[in-house]
């Protein structure tokens, strides 16, 4: 197994100047992952198994009514569909949700330590 020659890797990262820099260490150390990642790369004893990642779908029921108020709503703010916005407005309500739990934990917490 033979180590790649430097002219590769820094001809590599001349071609990436969409990558944002990184300060010096950090780049060193990236730079080092590169070359054993690249020196492994056609040694199959090098990397472990692949696995296959599944992601579960989610559904949530909502009455008719509900989801026609929805639909509606959604054309109003002109999301793409109803699924889009409903998305949207759950993601804003649950940080809205752990903004106020965070909060809350802390108020207890330092009324605790008075």
């Amino acid at each position: 197994m033979s180590k790649p020659k430097r002219a590769a890797v820094t001809s590599r990262r001349k071609t990436s100047s969409h990558v944002a820099r990184t300060p010096r260490t950090s780049r060193s150390l990236q730079d080092m992952r590169d070359e054993r990642v690249i020196a492994e790369a056609d040694d199959d004893s090098a990397w472990e198994e692949a696995i296959e990642v599944k992601r579960k779908g989610t559904s949530v029921g909502l009455p008719a009514n509900l989801a026609q108020r929805v639909a509606f709503l959604a054309r109003l703010h002109r999301e793409p569909n109803a699924n889009a916005w409903l998305e949207r407005i759950v993601r804003e309500r649950v940080e809205i949700e752990e903004r106020a739990f965070g909060e809350a934990r802390r108020q207890l917490g330092a009324g605790r330590n008075s």
